[in-house]
Parts: C-alpha cells; sequence; structure tokens
C-alpha cells in the first residue's frame, strides 16, 4: 500500500535519470553470454527508447522508487533482468527497469503515464527530464495489479501472469489471500517436532541455497496448519517447489502456474519470495474461487465419507513405488457405517461417517489419486490415472471429473441416515 512505502525526493531519482541516459550515451548496445544448462549462449541488446514511467513521471516531488521501460532490440539470447540492468546502467538503487513498451513490458501492466526521456536518434534527454512538469499533489496511480500482494520483481513472471491472476480473482475463479511473516515464523524448527516428516522435508531441501533454506521453518509452520498429514514432496516444477498433500509451494523466485487451477492435483497454490527489506515478506496462498468451473460441478452434490479422529480415511497401494491414495465416497450413511469393520474397540469410537457437498465434496476429492463411488472411479493425479489402468483393466469404470460427479446423489434423494 502506498502509505506504508517508504519515499525519497525526487531529486535523488533525477540525478539516476541523468546517469542512464550518459550511460546510454556512452554505450546503447552491449554483448552478452548467457549459462543455459551449461551450454554457453551469446546474445546482443541495444538500447532504443527510455521512458520514465510511474509517480516520477506524473511529477511526484517523492516517490518510493524509480520505474523505467526500456525498448531494446535483441538478436540471441538474452540474460536475466537483473543482468541487463546491471550492465547497461550499473548499480543503482531503487531502481526498476521493464524490458518492452509502455503498453506491453515485462512488469504485465500498461503506463499511460509514460514520458520518453531517452531515444537512440537525439540527445534531448536533459530538456524532457526538464519538461515534467512538477505536481505535488502526484502520488502512485492505481492499478489492477494493486490486489496481487507480492511485487512483480519477487517472482518470475511471464509479463501476461499477473493480468491474468488479476481477472481471474476478479471473476471470482480465484481467491486468495497473504499471510505475513513475523520473527517467530523463522525460528529453527523444535528438536522436539522433528519427525519422519521433518527428515523428509530436511532431504528435499539441503542442497537448495542459502536464501531459499532460510524459509522453511515458515514453510513448515504454514504447512502444518493446511495439511494435518505433512506428506512431503519435491515438485514437478523447476527451482525450489515442493509439495505437501495437495499444497503445491514455489520457494524463492516464485513463478504463478496458475494451469494448476485447471487440473485435479493441487487445492492451492503458495508462493513464498525471498525475504528481504523492501518486502512484503510473507506467503501467497491462492486457491480456486466460488465461481471456477471444477467448483460449479459438484453444486448440489453430497455424498458420505468415513473419518478417523477428523480427517478422511483413505487407503494406500503401491504402484510403481508410488504411494497411491484412494478415497472412497458412499452414497448413503448406511454404506458408509457398513464399511467400518474389523477395527478394535479401543479404536471404533474414532470412527465416524461424515457427509460434505459441493464445495466440501470438492476439497474433500482434491488431494486424492482416486476417488471410488458406488463401484465407479475417477483418476484425479497422473500417477492416479496410471494405477487406474493397471488396478481397473479391462474395465469401462474410467471417468471424466464431470461425468463422474453426475453419478453423486443430490441433497434429498440420498437414502439412509
Amino acid at each position: 500500500m502506498e502509505g506504508m512505502e517508504k519515499r525519497h525526493p525526487r531529486e535523488r531519482f533525477t540525478k539516476h535519470l541523468v546517469k542512464m541516459c550518459r550511460a546510454l550515451d556512452k554505450a546503447a548496445a552491449h554483448d552478452f553470454e548467457v549459462d543455459c544448462y551449461g551450454e554457453t549462449l551469446t546474445g546482443r541488446m541495444e538500447a532504443l527508447q527510455l521512458w520514465v514511467v510511474g509517480s516520477y513521471a506524473r511529477g511526484a516531488l517523492t516517490c518510493p522508487d524509480l520505474d523505467v521501460v526500456v525498448n531494446f532490440d535483441t538478436t540471441g539470447s538474452a540474460p536475466s533482468p537483473g543482468a541487463i540492468q546491471r550492465q547497461f546502467f550499473g548499480s543503482l538503487p531503487l531502481l526498476r527497469v521493464y524490458d518492452g513498451s509502455p503498453e506491453k513490458n515485462r512488469s504485465g501492466v500498461p503506463f499511460p503515464d509514460a514520458v520518453l526521456i531517452w531515444t537512440k536518434t537525439d540527445t534531448a534527454w536533459q530538456s524532457r527530464i526538464d519538461s515534467i512538469r512538477l505536481d505535488p499533489t502526484a502520488g502512485r496511480a492505481p492499478r489492477d495489479t494493486d490486489i496481487i500482494p507480492l511485487r512483480a520483481e519477487q517472482m518470475s513472471l511471464w509479463p501476461e501472469d499477473l493480468q491474468k491472476a488479476v481477472e481471474q480473482h476478479q471473476q471470482g475463479i480465484l481467491e486468495w489471500e497473504f499471510i505475513p511473516f513475523n520473527e517467530a515464523m523463522h525460528h529453527p524448527i523444535p528438536e522436539s517436532d522433528k519427525g519422519t516428516h521433518e527428515r523428509r522435508l530436511h532431504l528435499l531441501t539441503q542442497d537448495l541455497g542459502k536464501k531459499t533454506r532460510e524459509l522453511i521453518p515458515a514453510v513448515w509452520r504454514l504447512a502444518r496448519e493446511l495439511e494435518p498429514d505433512e506428506e512431503w514432496d519435491c515438485g514437478k516444477y523447476e527451482g525450489g517447489t515442493l509439495t505437501c498433500g495437495s499444497t503445491l509451494i514455489h520457494i524463492g523466485r516464485p513463478a504463478l502456474p496458475l494451469r494448476i487451477f485447471n487440473e485435479t492435483t493441487y487445492k492451492r497454490l503458495m508462493l513464498i519470495p525471498h525475504l528481504t527489506a523492501r518486502g512484503p515478506n510473507g506467503a501467497w496462498l491462492i486457491r480456486r474461487g466460488p465461481k471456477h468451473s471444477h467448483l460449479s460441478l459438484t453444486e448440489d452434490r453430497t455424498a458420505y465419507y468415513v473419518a478417523f479422529d477428523g480427517q478422511p480415511t483413505y487407503y494406500s497401494s503401491l504402484h510403481s513405488y508410488t504411494e497411491i491414495s484412494t478415497l472412497e465416497l458412499f452414497r448413503t450413511h448406511d454404506e458408509a457405517k457398513d464399511s467400518i469393520f474389523d477395527v478394535s474397540e479401543d479404536e471404533i469410537e474414532k470412527y465416524k461417517v461424515c457427509q460434505a457437498s459441493s464445495k466440501d465434496l470438492y476439497d474433500l476429492m482434491i488431494g486424492m489419486d482416486v476417488v471410488e463411488y458406488e463401484g465407479q472411479h475417477v483418476a484425479l493425479t497422473r500417477v492416479g490415472a496410471h494405477h487406474a489402468e493397471e488396478e481397473y483393466e479391462g474395465s469401462e469404470m474410467d471417468h471424466t471429473l464431470l461425468s463422474f460427479l453426475k453419478l453423486l446423489s443430490v441433497p434429498g434423494q440420498a437414502s439412509g441416515s
């Protein structure tokens, strides 16, 4: 939020702009070598235009940072945005450089207030800087992406990723929350809490970078609240990614793989960037919203299941050394109750028949590899599908999520009590 940002005198950023323009006058093109999976690639980038945008362009007397857009002509391979910024402009604090044009650039948002400052065709940049009229009332302009709790620079994004997230949030397809970190979140995991799950987490993260490993205690504390079983595994994505139950976790410079919400493997996405002085430092938790198409499939659908100590029961089996989780749903309360057998008297009271409907039913299913109902099944993960091909070989019981959910009863139609 603007009120929480530390602002600096405009003169500081005017000096930045002057240094940048002089640097471009001296060398508007640079050659690069890019290391790509052990192979060295080469490229060349030439600056054609530079615009200043944001509160500085609107004439604000104080600004939180300096945002500029640079139109580069690139041949070959381009390095990281940070490497480009250092090579062209050196180390200038609070500078944000976005490749592209004011209309379409790496920030993912357009800048209608952009002011052209430097261009390859002339040297009139000083007069353009001086021509910006000061406005004591100018502040940060509101943008659609203000609802994103993290800064774009904290993540590894395609330009369109943020705008897509904003649109889906506005439409109710996605919903999210931001959990800020306090000092206690980063305390080491207590020895008294270290068990099988924590040893697994350590093995998965011991080779990650130092800044990423610093976040693991906070990741662990959040996951304990979200995922009671704490089944840790490595993510099927690049970099510092983990899975804990039905939560996909991106740590460091997280990506924004919204495509996972079109699949049925994960309930939520957790993005945790490296700690910085500017922040914000915390976890961005994203999940399906009330208007997501999957949730409409479960509307008015209901089923029963068996819980043990408040958690849904499922049975496990091995498929190519991978554990497969299968959840059994029932049409009636009595059918679910009859499935509880061969249980000791000491534990029978811990078992309870529960009912789930609509969104609760969907959330119950997501995170399972296979779900069974009345002799039918649906595979919700890729590994579950491979397992089902063998387990139900020769059958015609494989369903899409849509066709499977149509089998489920609606309230008032289920018998039993």
